[in-house]
């Protein structure tokens, strides 16, 4: 900015300022407004929504957890099926559930591995018998 030597060159400074800081103010307003609304209840979960609709695994991410659910639900039925409740084995059968849960939704590649891992020994087993 130059140096101002009249009154007529301060107004005209100043008139300029004043409409540049006007200017500034409606751009804040205008990203304020746009952070406000994408900060609304029903912008985030909108928002959530597309990213997991929009996910590609999202089938064998659903699948994997069905999968993991049932089979610790069985797990836990088949140990302790006609076995007494008591508290302990409550317990454990609540976290054995929950770890075969955790691990067939998890990974559903290391056992689809270790399934022919095992199907491979029993075959070639039979195979030289």
């Amino acid at each position: 900015m130059e140096n101002i030597t009249s009154t007529a060159e301060l107004r005209e400074a100043i008139q300029i300022l004043e409409t540049e800081q006007a200017e500034h103010l409606d751009q804040v307003r205008e990203k304020f407004y746009h952070i406000w609304n994408s900060f609304s209840p029903a912008n985030i979960i909108g928002s959530s929504l597309k990213g997991i609709v929009s996910s590609p695994n999202l089938v064998n991410n659903i699948l994997g957890v069905a999968v993991g659910l049932f089979t610790g639900y069985l797990s836990r039925k088949a140990m302790f099926a006609g076995v007494t409740n008591s508290k302990y084995r409550r317990i454990f059968g609540n976290v054995l559930q929950f770890g075969i849960a955790s691990l067939v939704a998890r990974g559903p590649k290391v056992i689809k591995s270790f399934k022919q891992f095992i199907a491979q020994r029993i075959f070639r087993k039979k195979a030289k018998k």
